[in-house]
């Protein structure tokens, strides 16, 4: 998976941002991080965590193909729908579908 290469993704994200014409300065200001650390994003020192990565994938209009997420089965589909629905909890409803899917992941290993 992508994801796993800084340089790769830090790359995929500044084309998309250069493409809307955004400088780092707006777009980290829309992130909510400040500008040295998208800078340190795009050149691959560091990846985004999970709610910043999902931020710069809606303002930017990336799909998560470009990262090496096959988003071309239903499965898939599924999971990106997910990941989506994920993006716009708040910080206790994510707690509450980590403790959920843990209870999940603990009962199949039972069964």
């Amino acid at each position: 998976m992508i994801l796993q290469d800084k340089k790769l993704t830090g790359q995929i994200i500044k084309k998309h941002r250069k493409k809307k014409k955004l400088t780092q300065e707006e777009l980290s200001e829309l992130i909510g991080i400040s500008e040295k650390h998208l800078g340190q994003i795009e050149r691959g020192a560091f990846l985004p965590n999970i709610n910043n990565f999902f931020k710069i994938i809606e303002i930017l209009d990336i799909n998560l193909c470009e990262f090496g997420i096959n988003t071309s089965s239903q499965i898939n589909k599924k999971r990106e729908e997910l990941i989506q629905n994920i993006y716009s909890l708040n910080d206790k409803e994510v707690d509450l579908c980590i403790a959920l899917i843990q209870a999940v992941k603990e009962n199949n290993k039972k069964n």
